[in-house]
């Protein structure tokens, strides 16, 4: 199956034409050229960041944005009229004027070779938060799409009706729901399909009836960004034309050829200059890297119990504390100066800030304070509900209600959460003038935690008044983080779901990990195991299957930061419910392993999570999971200290 019985390969040619025609992108004038498709042998139909899609002329160097039907950016500070970002483009293999491209939730289809577009309908089983990674267009009305979480659908019809493939192919499901990441997927004349995984290395060919898949490794250190395949302009031993198809791989340093079994690399058409390295986001980087610490609760940020846990910090190794400054009901903890805290009746404090982080440099520790940002009851109630998410249905704010019983035994409804809408540029500029406080007072490093839309309770009702016209989620939660980044000059860290790490994610709740990347120094992803449904990886033991989410999940979050974003996951220093059958030998286990799952793998430190500071499940120094400094000052001792007046 697809193979080329050619004496010529046809990345000869294509070598030829590339080192003939490639020109020079520089990022900073024309943005990041990301993947692209050829335009018969004139050219390249190319996705460039913040640029979307254009055309490069190979013979007179010329880019030329094509953008008449496609949406525009909605962003801070709304002055830019730019494309949104594309995610995938793909050219008929037999109608060159056909050609599709996609935003993250939405498809375009061109029949003018991208002069103008048209929108093609998602129906079921595409779900609203399928995000968008792959396309690819066959004969007559012929769409493949991929996704970076829900595997592959196909519509025969041009988009009236869908279906859903992933299972026919069933090495991509990962469990729970969950299939790999579509990185690339192509269709050949006869109807042939490839479906790329960039993060397994993998590509899968079967015939068009899907009946039985070929998988080929893709041996580069590189990412597929896009696929597709191409007719080998050579002639056979016989003298006739061969009908093979060559399968074309677009990465990020090269395309790749694979035909007759064997894979050749080509410079890619147009070479990225890429900016010098932003000085000040490096520093930043620096300073936040190889943090190693604990959350504090505010209840024991102060006195006795801050001095323990400073012991116990320091005499395990570690350097880094992150306390949190305002909670998810809204309440400022420390003693902020600011007016409009006050004025929104938010302050409750519970320590002082210039003490705790006094005690916390005389020890050489890092101070990290952390803020929920979106989940916030006070801003809630401010100005008559004001700021409130608001519920279409009761003309009210919206609300996440839970039933419960009375004293009368009556089932009654209480409200468990209180969002304020992500899209009110008044949330964000409250949020960003505590976040400058906090700097100027001396705090070494500002987390935002709940930079995201509700995830529970009748979401269907929920109306954000806020809203820009054509706004997205993931564009909300950008402004707000281009606004803090133009006043925040210390580094910056973000709290992100376990599968928003793990995946390109973002129309369900706005997170986003590859954008936030662009703005970020610090990700901190939450990769509990027990928050992981116990059918994601489920042929795994319950403590290696820890150790495994946190070595691949933080590979994973890197590979998409790319560099831009040091990664610092949240480790699950306390058990469930359910997890509470492990006895010391266990439970102390099922720590280290995500330890040492998280020391395996490219990030940067780590933080424990117990919201009681109950670090109880520390029984063993941790120094075989820090840095070499780490183990010097700890030496041979083989019992943690805990701090007894927390235990």
């Amino acid at each position: 199956m697809l193979r080329s019985r050619s004496i010529f390969p046809a990345a000869v040619f294509l070598a030829l034409f590339f080192f003939v025609f490639s020109t020079d992108v520089n990022a900073e004038k024309g943005g990041y050229v990301e993947r692209g498709v050829p335009a018969g042998d004139s050219g390249w139909y190319t996705l460039i960041r913040e640029g979307g899609l254009n055309f490069f002329d190979t013979l007179s160097g010329d880019m030329s944005p094509l953008s008449q039907g496609l949406p525009r950016r909605v962003v801070y500070p709304f002055s830019d009229d730019k494309p949104k970002d594309l995610s995938a483009v793909s050219i008929d293999p037999v109608n060159s004027r056909r050609l599709a491209v996609t935003t993250n939730a939405r498809l375009f289809l061109s029949d003018d070779r991208g002069k103008s577009f048209r929108e093609i309908p998602l129906n079921e089983p595409i779900a609203s938060t399928n995000y968008l990674t792959s396309v690819a267009l066959g004969r007559d009305k012929l769409i493949y799409l991929g996704t970076s979480f829900n595997g592959f659908f196909r519509s025969t019809d041009e988009g009236k009706s869908w279906t859903k493939l992933s299972e026919t192919l069933p090495e991509i499901y990962r469990g729970a729901g969950f299939y790999e990441e579509i990185s690339g997927i192509a269709v050949d004349k006869e109807g042939r399909i490839a479906v790329g995984t960039s993060f397994s290395s993998r590509i899968y060919l079967a015939e068009s009836d899907l009946k039985a898949w070929e998988s080929v490794r893709f041996p580069f250190s590189d990412e597929i960004k896009g696929l597709w395949f191409s007719s080998p302009a050579v002639k056979q031993d016989s003298g006739g034309e061969s009908t093979d198809q060559v399968l074309q791989v677009w990465g990020t340093k090269a395309i790749y050829s694979f035909t007759a079994g064997r894979w050749t690399k080509t410079p890619l058409p147009v070479e990225n200059t890429l900016p010098e390295p932003d000085p000040d986001a490096e520093t930043r980087r620096n300073r936040a890297a190889d943090k190693y610490g604990i959350y504090i609760n505010p209840a024991n940020a102060s006195g006795d119990k801050l001095t323990a846990l400073l012991d116990f910090l320091v005499q395990n190794g570690m350097n880094a504390v992150t306390v949190d400054v305002k909670d998810d009901f809204g309440w400022i903890s420390y003693d902020s100066n600011l007016e409009t805290v006050r004025n929104a009746g938010a302050l409750r404090p519970r320590f002082k800030l210039d003490e705790l982080i006094a005690a916390c440099h005389a020890r050489d520790v890092y101070v990290v304070g952390r803020m929920v940002v979106f989940k916030d009851k006070q801003l809630y109630d401010y100005r008559e509900n004001r700021y409130a998410i608001w519920d279409s249905s009761r003309n009210a704010p919206w609300g996440h209600f839970v039933p419960e019983k009375n004293e009368e035994d009556e089932t009654v409804y209480r409200q468990r959460e209180f969002w304020v809408d992500p899209f009110s540029q008044d949330v964000w500029e409250y949020n960003l003038a505590i976040a400058e406080e906090l700097q100027a007072r001396g705090v070494d490093e500002i987390q935002f935690d709940y930079i995201r839309f509700p995830s529970d309770g009748n979401l269907s009702t929920a109306r954000y008044r806020h809203r820009h016209d054509g706004m997205s989620r993931i564009e909300a939660l950008e402004s707000f983080l281009i606004m803090v980044r133009e006043k925040i000059s210390v580094p910056i860290s973000t709290d992100l779901y376990g599968f928003n790490s793990w995946y390109r994610m973002g129309n369900w709740i706005g997170q986003n990990i590859e954008l936030v990347s662009h703005y970020v120094d610090v990700i901190c992803p939450m990769y509990y195991p027990s928050h992981f449904p116990r059918s994601f990886m489920k042929d795994l033991p319950y403590l290696e299957r820890a150790e495994r989410i946190y070595q691949e999940g933080s590979s994973r979050s890197a590979r998409i930061a790319d560099g831009r974003s040091i990664i610092r996951p949240y480790v699950q220093a306390f058990l469930l419910p359910f997890e509470y059958y492990m006895e010391e030998p266990e439970y102390s286990e099922y720590l280290e392993r995500q330890l040492r799952g998280t020391k395996n793998s490219p990030a940067s430190g780590f933080t424990l999570w117990n919201n009681s500071n109950r670090y109880y499940m520390v029984t063993r120094p941790l120094y075989p999971f820090l840095s070499l400094q780490g183990e010097a000052v700890l030496g041979d001792r083989e019992q943690a200290e805990v701090p007894e007046i927390l235990e």
